[in-house]
């Protein structure tokens, strides 16, 4: 039987996805870190940086890594992050159109481009971090 970490190699090969699932987490660790000091690039940076809880969902969502111990300690990880994620979402507005949790999440505070642009296009009043 092959290692979890070769198992995830493969998985990740298979997917198109270069980072490591630890350089996956540390990415989507600093993100919520910055939209929880508020997000300061604009909303394209943005929905770009969320790109890597997909990558992050074909590595939880994978039948193959389930079998894992180790990967039940990864699944944990991530959905500590995403709590805190969610955490920092507004109550009231989401970003409709998107296909995922996570990219619905309209943070609290964020940077004037992006809260000035949420404002002008969905009518989301955003705190100017």
């Amino acid at each position: 039987m092959d290692s979890y970490t070769s198992a995830q190699d493969a998985v990740r090969a298979a997917h198109g996805i270069s980072r490591t699932g630890a350089a996956l987490i540390e990415s989507w660790e600093a993100f919520v870190e910055e939209c929880a000091t508020g997000y300061s690039f604009d909303i394209a940076e943005y929905r770009n940086e969320l790109r890597v809880r997909n990558e992050i969902e074909v590595l939880v969502s994978s039948e193959r890594l389930r079998r894992y111990k180790d990967h039940d300690s990864f699944v944990a990880i991530v959905r500590a992050i995403d709590e805190r994620f969610k955490a920092l979402g507004h109550a009231t507005w989401h970003f409709a159109t998107a296909s995922t949790w996570w990219e619905r999440v309209v943070p609290v505070r964020a940077g004037h481009d992006f809260a000035s642009y949420c404002l002008q296009v969905y009518g989301f009043r955003i705190k100017d971090a």
